[in-house]
């Protein structure tokens, strides 16, 4: 594998002493902490109502453990109290969003969540809906266009929900009330699902339940950590996961996705399980020419023969060795409010065309960049194309009733 960009280090893990309600969500925290990932960090147990429910008995053998005793949750008392704690070992200030991010990064936060895994994302003008499956919130990754810093700004850090008991409940309540259309669950719009896979070997698991809830499951990742997916051994599984890559050329990883897979792991992440026998679908977005945006980002007078997509060219070629069933395209697109948390001010709404709710690149250069990589695509790999979140762009090519990657297309 290619060592090109490094994933932030967690040295602060916060345990939700609710975990330990149910024994089941119990034995999965026992199983997490056997693996030895947390030896060296710095713990916290954040304990509700004065009961540990098991949980710091299996925390007692950790010599870097602090206990904290909170009534409830309310207000986000527990993220207050996470990053005033930790911002203390660290030693820096989190008054203002940017040290709360950096020190966000560093944190993973195991918590039992209280309301439905599962959580609709209704119809708009933007997006036909689809159904969220929230297994976590954040990431440990750093792209610095980044929309979860606006929507996670109160609490940015990287959250796991281990508490699958839930989810199991949630599946089963969800099918009563869906029991006409099992249907396509999205595990990546609100964290990177494959994130912490190595520290915590959830994901196997999480795929289970959705297989036996007769559900789908779409994984959209930037990460390559993919070893402790199984080969195919169950033909369920086959209808029951889709591993989808958010992906970009590499010199677009390189400027704007810090702390993620390189270009070239991600492919080869998604080689391995297409040869597993899993489906597998691609996703460029954001599309960010080097030079046009920089060219964009300065004011300067730009036409279409500014834009560059040399690169995407040769990234879509190498799809081709993998035989994706689906590639969606996506340009940068951002709510004003989102300006103020972005870590990169290179994106300058000054310069960007307000369409919607949202400011984007003049619609001249995105209906070029769809039309050019599009067509380009469906040449070479016939496969379904999705344009994510621009239904002012109406492209011949288009070859799905629902032209979004988070819906079923079988």
């Amino acid at each position: 594998m290619i060592e090109v960009n490094k994933y932030t280090e967690i040295k602060y893990v916060a345990i939700d002493s609710n975990i330990g309600r149910n024994k089941d969500d119990l034995k999965i925290l026992e199983d997490i902490l056997e693996n030895g990932a947390f030896e060296n960090k710095n713990l916290l147990c954040l304990q509700f109502d004065g009961k540990d429910n098991g949980v710091k008995d299996l925390l007692n053998s950790f010599s870097n453990l602090e206990i904290i005793k909170l009534n409830n949750k309310a207000n986000s008392e527990d993220i207050k109290n996470i990053f005033q704690h930790f911002s203390g070992l660290e030693g820096q200030n989190t008054d203002n969003f940017q040290n709360k991010l950096k020190l966000g990064k560093k944190t993973l936060y195991l918590d039992a969540v209280s309301n439905s895994f599962i959580r609709k994302f209704e119809s708009n003008q933007e997006c036909p809906g689809f159904w969220n499956l929230a297994i976590g919130t954040f990431c440990r990754h750093s792209c610095t266009y980044c929309f979860l810093n606006l929507t996670m700004r109160m609490r940015p850090l990287s959250i796991e929900h281990i508490n699958l008991s839930r989810l199991k409940t949630n599946l089963k309540s969800f099918n009563k009330k869906n029991s006409h259309d099992h249907v396509l669950l999205n595990a990546g719009e609100s964290s990177d699902p494959l994130d912490n896979e190595p520290l915590l070997h959830l994901w196997n698991r999480i795929v289970e339940l959705i297989r036996d809830s007769g559900n789908q499951i779409l994984c959209l990742t930037k990460s390559d950590n993919v070893d402790s997916i199984p080969s195919l051994g169950d033909e369920n599984l086959v209808n029951s996961v889709i591993y989808s890559w958010s992906i970009n050329p590499e010199s677009v990883v390189q400027r704007y996705e810090p702390h993620t897979a390189s270009s070239e792991n991600r492919l080869l992440a998604a080689k391995k399980l297409k040869d597993f026998g899993y489906r597998i679908r691609f996703r460029i977005d954001p599309i960010l020419p080097l030079q046009f945006m920089e060219a964009l980002s300065n004011g300067n007078n730009i036409s279409l023969k500014d834009v560059d997509l040399d690169d995407y060219f040769t990234l879509i070629d190498k799809f081709s060795r993998i035989e994706p069933e689906m590639v969606t395209f996506g340009t940068f697109r951002a709510l004003p409010p989102l300006f103020n948390f972005l870590i990169d001010k290179f994106f300058k709404k000054e310069y960007l065309i307000k369409n919607g709710k949202r400011f984007r690149m003049p619609k001249e250069f995105r209906h070029y960049i769809y039309e050019q990589l599009g067509t380009y695509t469906q040449d070479l790999l016939g496969c379904n194309i999705a344009i994510c979140k621009d239904p002012s762009i109406n492209l011949h090519f288009s070859t799905l009733k629902v032209p979004c990657q988070c819906m079923k297309i079988s």
